[in-house]
């Protein structure tokens, strides 16, 4: 009996080497999660910012156009005043003045960005 003796010790070796793989394998594998995690979280945060500064910028630009709008309007109203006048002095006017269609920002913005389609710009 004293021949198995080493071998049963040998492949006890064996288990415990097992073991202790099996454990380093968990614990690697633990870490590379960790790591994926880490990284994907990352990846959502500034992504998330990125949406976020990407529709401050859009908010901006809507901002800007609705002044830009207004402004348009303003123009238009004056320049129709002064035709007027020219007329009431007998002059000649220009009636060829672009009208933006819509009745607030929202409906010139549709009516924009369907010219802009219909032109294959967007």
């Amino acid at each position: 009996m004293k021949p198995e003796q080493p071998v049963d010790r040998v492949f006890e070796l064996f288990d415990e080497m097992k073991r202790n793989f099996e454990e380093r394998l968990a614990w690697f594998d633990e870490e590379i999660r960790k790591t994926r995690l880490e990284y994907l979280e990352h990846a959502v945060r500034q992504n998330k910012d990125a949406l976020a500064e990407i529709l401050s910028a859009i908010d901006r630009q809507l901002i800007e156009t609705a002044a830009c709008v207004e402004e348009y309007q303003r123009v238009l109203d004056n320049l129709t005043k002064l035709d007027e006048a020219v007329r009431a002095m007998g002059g000649a006017t220009n009636q060829a003045y672009e009208r933006i269609p819509g009745e607030d920002v929202a409906g010139v913005l549709v009516a924009r960005i369907e010219l802009l389609k219909s032109q294959g710009k967007i």
